[in-house]
């Protein structure tokens, strides 16, 4: 509770499983990129330029958007959600 007052968030080192659920969740992202006729690597990255702790979605080798937080990998419909709209933000 502490914690949580003080606006704490956990970072992917310290709870791997937000990771974990947002690749989860690429992976449901990019069977519809596929379904599409979409073709390029999708892939969950944290760039070692960026300091910020943010995951971004890679798309043939580029990203745009805003980055995820670790917390939007808390639980799997919002993890979805983020992942899906991450390149659009």
């Amino acid at each position: 509770m502490a914690l949580r007052d003080t606006g704490f968030e956990p970072t992917f080192a310290l709870d791997p499983s937000l990771w974990v659920a947002l690749e989860q969740a690429l992976n449901v992202v990019e069977r519809d990129v596929r379904s599409a006729g979409i073709t390029g690597t999708l892939r969950l990255v944290i760039p070692d330029r960026d300091g910020s702790g943010l995951a971004w979605v890679e798309f043939r080798g580029g990203y745009q958007g805003n980055g995820l937080r670790p917390v939007e990998g808390g639980d799997a419909q919002g993890a979805l959600v983020s992942v899906a709209d991450a390149p659009r933000k």
